[in-house]
């Protein structure tokens, strides 16, 4: 008995929708997403001036990154998650799956806050990028940047 290309085509496509069907995939729910507080973050005018302190969760691994701050339903005022990458780059994040607003501050390698993308909403569809290379992103609900005037140039210790 010969078998053509089209029949085993469907046949892997018939054995890829039973895996689909009876395979569990990971959801959401087996997430652990308590906020773990792993340092503190503190935000310096260019004069010294203290503008604000948060307590963050980092993400420093490729998985953590990924996971970001998505599907958790809120953070606390002064809670953040800070990104630490490897390298300086243009940064860009995208707010798939998440639940609420966030400001989202760009870090430069010294430190230095180079970019502030403000008030990002949940429902959009393309990523939130840098204007400068960035090495390091906090990320802080919605407004908090205009409530300490949290702005380009400032500096961040952790």
């Amino acid at each position: 008995m010969r078998i053509n290309q089209s029949t085993l085509i469907v046949i892997g496509i018939g054995i890829v929708i039973i895996i689909l069907l009876f395979v569990p995939l990971g959801s959401k729910e087996k997430l652990d997403l308590t906020f773990e507080e792993e340092a503190k973050t503190t935000i310096f005018s260019p004069q010294g001036e203290e503008r604000m302190q948060f307590a963050v969760e980092l993400a420093d691994t490729p998985e953590e990154i990924d996971q970001g701050l998505r599907f958790r339903k809120a953070l606390q005022a002064e809670h953040g998650m800070l990104f630490i990458t490897e390298e300086e780059e243009v940064q860009s994040f995208w707010m798939f799956d998440m639940l609420f607003p966030i400001d989202i501050i760009y870090i430069d390698e010294v430190k230095e806050i180079v970019y502030i993308a403000k008030s990002i909403e949940t429902d959009l569809k393309e990523p939130v990028p840098a204007l400068a290379p960035a090495q390091y992103v906090l990320q802080v609900n919605s407004g908090l940047c205009d409530r300490y005037g949290i702005s380009v140039g400032d500096r961040v210790s952790w």
